[in-house]
Formats: structure tokens, sequence, C-alpha cells
């Protein structure tokens, strides 16, 4: 089942989220994080939708690819380790909308969030705010897919 055919009428379901530009602002203004902080919570929400993913596509291994990528850049942040989490990013280009379905396209983009958040020389917040955004639309794009199937 391609996005074209899921019902778009989910984005309802995540309308009611605070809009980045609400309050993005304020939040790079405080400095609520440390860039470490804010790549492993992209990579927390990243893992948590992976599955979704996986069960779709078992045989594409990019959004697995960019996340161990943002996960070896926390571990050791160097500059080959940051330029690696770049190449997971270019490599996964690929991953259009029209290819997959809309909620393994929104989990593979929580993946794609997190490995910019190791690549962005700041605003690494705003990955983190938006990697939430996009795992609850992952999320609950998968769950209208399932009820669709009942």
């Amino acid at each position: 089942m391609c996005a074209q055919s899921e019902n778009l009428n989910v984005a309802a379901y995540v309308a009611d989220l605070p809009s980045r530009q609400m309050y993005l602002k304020d939040i790079v203004d405080s400095q609520l994080c440390t860039k470490a902080q804010a790549v492993e919570y992209a990579c927390l929400c990243a893992e948590s939708v992976l599955h979704i993913f996986e069960q779709g596509y078992p045989q594409d291994q990019r959004p697995r690819r960019m996340i161990e990528s943002a996960r070896r850049w926390l571990l050791e942040p160097t500059e080959v380790n940051r330029l690696e989490a770049a190449y997971a990013v270019n490599a996964s280009a690929a991953i259009t909308i029209e290819s997959y379905t809309m909620s393994a396209f929104m989990a593979a983009y929580v993946a794609t969030i997190a490995a910019n958040a190791v690549v962005a020389p700041s605003l690494f917040i705003a990955y983190a705010v938006d990697a939430t955004k996009y795992t609850l639309a992952a999320r609950a794009y998968a769950t209208y897919a399932r009820k669709l199937t009942i």
C-alpha cells in the first residue's frame, strides 16, 4: 500500500501538535539541551518507530544505518563520525513518500532527523522537536493503517 492510497486525513490526528514555529525560537534561545542530548533524543525517537519501517521493508537498512551513524557520533563525536552521518543521510535520499507507506516514510524520516541532528552545526534542538512530531505522525499513520485492515 503506497502513501497515496492511505487516507491523508490522519494528519488531523496530529494537527493539534504545537507547530514548530510557535515555540522553536523559545526552545533554541533557552538552550534546553546540548547537541549530544538532542541527538540522543532523536535516536530514541527513531528507534521507537524503526519497527514500523522494517516491518514493511525488511531488506532496506538505510534508516537503521542512519541511527547507527548518529549513535557512533554520540560515542565518539569526531569529524569522521559526523561525516559518516552525513553520508548515511545522503545515501537515504531515495526514501521518498511515493515509494513507501506513509507510516514507513514517517518512520524513516525520523531516522533522517537523528542523523541530521549530528550533521547540523546549529539548530540541533529543532531536530529534536521534529523527531517528536514525526514519531507521533508515524505512530498515528501506522495505527490508522491497522484499522483499515481490520
